[in-house]
Formats: structure tokens, C-alpha cells, sequence
């Protein structure tokens, strides 16, 4: 009875070496445990656990957490659906102060890798048309010059320029830009007549300066889009809803191309715009908008008074570089103004 007994328990614990192999996989190696446990899920299964893995990655970048973010990536990115790598690129492209670290570490390089080995096999259609402009913006932030990135991005361009929005677009253009890729076939096709009424009609006006911008940088002449700017319609837009940083951002890049934009720099010397500029912009933005003005060869008196007043001539002195105060020296006095309070800050 005995030796039957243990016969039995002997058998009932025999594993063939194939099965004990496998087992062994599943116990040791958490990553492909995670894989494995991913396939098992059903849709709304996938779709809450991306849910709960995008909540825990913002918890990590409100913490400014960005070493315990990529290694949380790291160890459950097997899981991760198209919004989950998004918004971790999002998320770290925000912490511009860390970003060199951030680039730097082993860990994130290791991410890194495993996301462009997936582009590489599948291309970025499998990202949604955000998400994947949410990445190539997080890297343009981050500067990171990925080759693969930004080959799938210009193997994709014609779903992500028909089928993304304005807001979409320029972030892609603003990367390229950053990041001083040129001659790109995505900046190219930005001047197509469908793709400009796009950006100018639907575009708010971060989103026109920021693509402007890129063009500008790149030195893309960009003569479709400038013309589309320079209507009273858009441009009335843009200085009613547009931040000071866009203002002086789509004024500086048409003057940088050479496009004269006289109905822009007429809306933009209006009293209500001026006040906005000089009250809530920074001294480069002050600096930008006046410098245009006087490349242009536009008088802009409001502007120019607005300037030479006690309040922003402190301001560009204490708060701005020495570029910002060269700049709106070089404007005024191209422009023949006198600014008594500029020279004597001087």
C-alpha cells in the first residue's frame, strides 16, 4: 500500500522538461508574464488596465518622478496600448529641466529602444493620429533625435496631414523644427493648398505661429501659408485670441522669410494688441514683434510709444537677455524713432 502510494505521488509530480521549462518562464521572467497575462484580457479588460496604467504615470510626473516613471514603463510596457506610450513621451517631454538627464539614462534608453523596434516592424500606423504627434512633439521638447521616429513620421505623413487637426499638424512641424531637420517631405507638403485653408481656418493661433515658426526656422519660404496669414480674417484671429508669444512668433517668422505682412502688422499696432504685448509678453517677445515691425519697414508708432514707456523699458532690462534689449535698440532707431528712456537705461 505503501509503495503504491508512492508511486502515485511520484507520478502525479512528473513534469516533462519542456513543461517545467515554460513554467520557469512564467515565475521568472515578469515581462513576459505581463504579455502573457495581456492576451488572456478581453477588450475592455485591455482598454481599463491602459486606463490604469496612463493614471499611473501621470501620478509619477506630478510627483516630477520621472526616474520612477521609466522604470514602471519599463517593467509593464509589454501592456502598453498607442495612449499609454504617448503619454509617457508626453509626460517626460515635460520635465524640460530634467530632459538631459532624462535622455542620458539607461532605462528610458532601453524604452527607447523597445518603442522604435516596434516602429521599425509595424511602421506608426498603429499609433492614432494624437498620439503619435504627441510623441514626435515630446521628442522635438526633449531633443531627441530619432532617426526611426522621424522616418515613420514622414512614411505616415499623408494620414497625418489629412487626417490630423491643425493642432496636430504644427506640433509635428515645431519638432522638426526644434530638432532642425530639413528638407523633410511633412514640411513640404504643409504648403498644399488643402492643408494651409486647414491650418489657417481651423488652427487656433498657437497652432498657425507654431507651424509658421517651424517654416521660418527651416528656412521653408513657405509663400502659401504666408499669404493665407496675412488676410484680415486670420490675422484679426490672431491677435484677438493669440498669446503674445504667438503674436510676435508669426510676425517674426514672416519677417525672417522676407514676407511683407501688412495686414498683420497693421492689427497687431492696434492700442487693445500693443497693451497685451508689452503688459503680458516677455522681453523677447517685446523685442521679436518690434524687430519684424522695423524689418518690415512698418512705423508702428502705437507699438514703439508703448516701448519707450518707464514700466517696459525696466521690464526688457531686468527681465531679458542682452540680445532682446540689442534688438529693440537696433528697431527703434531703424525706424527713426526717438526713445529717450530706452538710451537711458542703456
Amino acid at each position: 500500500m505503501l509503495r503504491l502510494f508512492s508511486r502515485v505521488r511520484k507520478s502525479s509530480l512528473h513534469v516533462s522538461p519542456l513543461t517545467l521549462q515554460t513554467h520557469k518562464l512564467l515565475l521568472c521572467l515578469p515581462r513576459f508574464s505581463s504579455f502573457y497575462a495581456s492576451q488572456q484580457r478581453t477588450p475592455r479588460q485591455q482598454k481599463l488596465k491602459a486606463i490604469e496604467q496612463n493614471k499611473k504615470i501621470t501620478e509619477f510626473e506630478r510627483k516630477r518622478d520621472w526616474k520612477g516613471l521609466v522604470q514602471y514603463v519599463d517593467e509593464t510596457k509589454n501592456e502598453f496600448n498607442d495612449v499609454n506610450w504617448a503619454t509617457m513621451f508626453s509626460k517626460l517631454g515635460r520635465m524640460r529641466r530634467e530632459a538631459r538627464a532624462i535622455k542620458n539614462d539607461k532605462v528610458f534608453n532601453r524604452v527607447r529602444g523597445d518603442f522604435e523596434k516596434r516602429l521599425e516592424d509595424g511602421g506608426m500606423g498603429w499609433l492614432g493620429i494624437r498620439e503619435a504627434a504627441n510623441v514626435i512633439h515630446a521628442h522635438g521638447v526633449m531633443g531627441i533625435r530619432s532617426k526611426v521616429v522621424f522616418k515613420s513620421l514622414v512614411d505616415d505623413t499623408k494620414r497625418i496631414v489629412e487626417e490630423g487637426d491643425a493642432h496636430t499638424i504644427s506640433n509635428c512641424a515645431y519638432a522638426l523644427a526644434r530638432l532642425g531637420i530639413r528638407g523633410n517631405d511633412f514640411i513640404q507638403t504643409l504648403e498644399s493648398e488643402d492643408i494651409v485653408k486647414k491650418l489657417v481656418r481651423e488652427g487656433k493661433p498657437q497652432a498657425i505661429a507654431n507651424t509658421i515658426w517651424a517654416m521660418a526656422t527651416l528656412g521653408n519660404q513657405a509663400p502659401t501659408l504666408a499669404r493665407a496669414i496675412d488676410t484680415n480674417e486670420v490675422a484679426m484671429k490672431i491677435v484677438r485670441e493669440g498669446q503674445p508669444q504667438a503674436i510676435s512668433n508669426t510676425i517674426w517668422a514672416l519677417a525672417t522669410l522676407g514676407h511683407r505682412a501688412p495686414t498683420l502688422a497693421r492689427a497687431i499696432d492696434g492700442n487693445e494688441v500693443v497693451i497685451k504685448i508689452v503688459r503680458e509678453g516677455k522681453p523677447q517677445n517685446i523685442a521679436n514683434t518690434i524687430w519684424a515691425m522695423a524689418t518690415f519697414g512698418y512705423q508702428a508708432p502705437n507699438l514703439a510709444r508703448a516701448i519707450d514707456s518707464e514700466e517696459v523699458v525696466m521690464r526688457i532690462v531686468r527681465e531679458g537677455r542682452p540680445q532682446h534689449m540689442a534688438n529693440t535698440i537696433w528697431a527703434m532707431a531703424t525706424l527713426g524713432v526717438r526713445a529717450p528712456t530706452l538710451a537711458r537705461a542703456i
